[in-house]
Parts: structure tokens; C-alpha cells; sequence
């Protein structure tokens, strides 16, 4: 387990620091769209442009460390 954290937080490094902070906002701290909204200011149509390419970005990253095709 701690293994799979340290890939995966080594993994998120490399997203770009609006993915990082948009990903753990609604991934780790569970927030919704709307209110990550109001808290950034951001429309949530890009909010969620972003999140699926950092997710995207993410698996595939995941994918290459674990020896396997993305």
C-alpha cells in the first residue's frame, strides 16, 4: 500500500499544478464541481476538461510505471 501511495504521488508531480490541485480537490478532499467553482473561480465545464486529462495523464503515467501498455 504505502508502495502504490508513493507511485501514485510521484505520478501526480508530473500532472501540471492546475491538474495536481483540481484532482485532489475533487478526488481526496471529495469537494463537488460547484464548489470547487466557487472556490477557484473557474467555469466548471474547464473544471472538468481538466480533471478528465489529468486523469487521462494519470493512468497512462500509472500504466508505463507498472510495465503495462496505457
Amino acid at each position: 500500500q504505502t508502495q502504490i501511495n508513493a507511485i501514485v504521488k510521484a505520478q501526480m508531480r508530473k500532472l501540471t499544478p492546475i491538474q495536481n490541485m483540481l484532482l485532489t480537490l475533487y478526488h481526496l478532499d471529495e469537494l463537488t464541481i460547484p464548489e470547487i467553482t466557487a472556490m477557484t473561480g473557474l467555469p466548471s465545464g474547464t473544471i472538468k476538461s481538466h480533471l478528465a486529462r489529468a486523469r487521462a495523464r494519470l493512468r497512462d503515467g500509472l500504466a508505463i510505471t507498472l510495465g503495462e501498455r496505457p
